[in-house]
């Protein structure tokens, strides 16, 4: 297989893990804000008991779905990496260097092209950044909720 083909497959592999990472998140979201609603409808139900119940139950069930999806999201970013790291060593071979992504790289002003490709991994890095926490802040999100609806029916 040549370099650009190579370069082709590996580009392809990134852009389908781009978009399994992006619907796993996409999912994720959906399931969030669906208990969210439904805590949210729980809580105004006048039954204590059941209030406290719902209280307890939906934010487990948020954290429980954060925790198993966390793993799914960071293998994804992984293999993003995985990929990025071939392409990069496809980029570096004599054979393309007259590829029109080296020479983008090189028509950037006033930047070597060492530091394009680490502005790239930055941007990279916070492009993933989202996908890597959303999964903590909706733990951090439903424990505040579960203390709140705790504290809301110990109060009445």
């Amino acid at each position: 297989m040549d370099n650009l083909t190579k370069l082709e497959y590996y580009r392809a592999e990134t852009r389908h893990e781009f978009s399994l990472l992006g619907q796993r998140v996409s999912w994720y979201v959906t399931c969030q804000s669906f208990l969210i609603i439904a805590f949210s409808s729980g809580m105004s139900n006048s039954n204590v008991y059941f209030r406290l119940g719902i209280g307890f139950i939906l934010p487990t069930l948020g954290i429980i779905t954060s925790i198993l999806i966390k793993p799914s999201i960071d293998g994804a970013i992984a293999i993003i990496n995985k990929w990025g790291v071939k392409e990069y060593e496809v980029l570096q071979n004599e054979d393309l260097k007259d590829f029109k992504i080296k020479r983008a790289y090189e028509k950037v002003k006033s930047s070597s092209h060492r530091e394009v490709e680490q502005r790239t991994d930055i941007i990279q890095r916070e492009s993933l950044k989202f996908a890597k926490l959303v999964p903590v802040v909706f733990i951090y999100g439903w424990i505040c909720l579960c203390l709140l609806g705790v504290a809301v029916n110990l109060k009445f």
